[in-house]
């Protein structure tokens, strides 16, 4: 994503990211990485979850409380739009072909992360082929002990609503949603991690830039 941004700052001087679901902690954490680049940082959030961003720490970031599927394209101007392990939590697949759309017309550029749905380990809940059960075991499973992110739970139905608030992606998914970009893949060893759904300008653009960092 690094050379995305420097990208943007080669062609407009300077790189405007609006990040769909991040967090500023995300960003502090990129600090070191982004150095003095002239970056601009808005999040995109249904809430700011109690913690809005501190207005004098770098990199500059700043929080629009919204839904980007309801936002006209463009309403928040930007030269790259950023979500990471967002669009598994966008649940239907009308909703996520609206998430998308906004993701593709919003912006030139886009870099949108998710864990790949055939990686054996589901990240979330921190269990082997967890995802690979059916909704009903996945929620019996999660009645029993914490997994992950997720604290047990206190009865069948709240586990139920614990599991539909994420889905995962596969690549044909990921290429249907984002016909306009290259599909790359984050690995660990032989197996694909992340689905990396990546746009610069346009395809031809995007390969070569994605070539030049092999």
């Amino acid at each position: 994503m690094l050379r995305m941004i420097d990208q943007a700052i080669g062609d407009h001087g300077r790189c405007r990211i609006l990040d769909l679901g991040g967090t500023e902690r995300y960003w502090r954490l990129m600090a070191p990485m982004l150095g003095d680049r002239p970056v601009e940082i808005t999040l995109v959030n249904l809430t700011d979850h109690g913690h809005p961003p501190s207005p004098d720490a770098w990199p500059p970031v700043k929080l629009v409380i919204g839904d980007i599927t309801t936002m006209a394209p463009g309403a928040i101007p930007a030269e790259l739009i950023h979500s990471n392990s967002v669009i598994e939590h966008v649940i239907g697949w009308a909703q996520r072909e609206q998430f998308a759309r906004a993701v593709r017309e919003g912006a030139e550029s886009y870099y949108i992360q998710t864990p790949n749905y055939w990686f054996p380990y589901e990240l979330h809940f921190r269990t082997w082929f967890y995802h690979w059960l059916s909704p009903s075991a996945r929620a019996h499973l999660l009645t029993k002990k914490r997994r992950g992110f997720f604290k047990q739970s206190s009865s069948f139905g709240s586990a139920m609503e614990v599991v539909e608030t994420i889905d995962l992606l596969d690549k044909r998914q990921m290429r249907a949603l984002f016909p306009d970009s290259v599909i790359t893949t984050e690995q660990l060893g032989p197996l694909a991690k992340s689905l990396m759904a990546v746009r610069y300008r346009n395809q031809a653009d995007t390969k070569a830039l994605l070539h030049s960092r092999l």
